[in-house]
């Protein structure tokens, strides 16, 4: 199947999918420019020619972000489809909250199980 013969905006998502898996496969972050997307998918065809449908797609296709994790459209200019890749890209990176290091450590927690798991001869 070629790119462009797509059944509806469904198959978009399969198309992301695909992207998204060599992106893991090969250990790098994926961000599609808009136009590349649109001119991947032919987004003028199926609906999704502007960021605003894009963003409703997102929400209506994928609602976890299990495919994709975030569009950003903060620069006009240069709207991203960013995937949901196992290595995160530098914005899926900055929106990630910092460990603040309030709650015990894994190895204060293993510890403390293994004292109480220890048996008492």
């Amino acid at each position: 199947m070629r790119l462009f013969e797509l059944a509806g905006p469904g198959d978009a998502v399969g198309i992301l999918s695909v992207i998204k898996g060599l992106a893991d496969r090969d250990d790098i972050p994926s961000e599609l420019p808009f136009a590349t997307f649109k001119q991947l998918i032919k987004g003028d065809e199926m609906g999704l020619g502007t960021p605003q449908a894009l963003i409703a797609f997102k929400n209506q296709q994928d609602p976890t972000g299990d495919v994709i994790s975030k569009i950003d459209d903060s620069d006009r200019n240069n709207i991203k489809v960013i995937l949901n890749t196992e290595v995160k890209s530098s914005d899926q990176q900055q929106a990630e909250p910092e460990n603040t290091g309030k709650g015990p450590s894994v190895s204060a927690m293993a510890s403390s199980n293994a004292k109480q798991l220890q048996p008492n001869f």
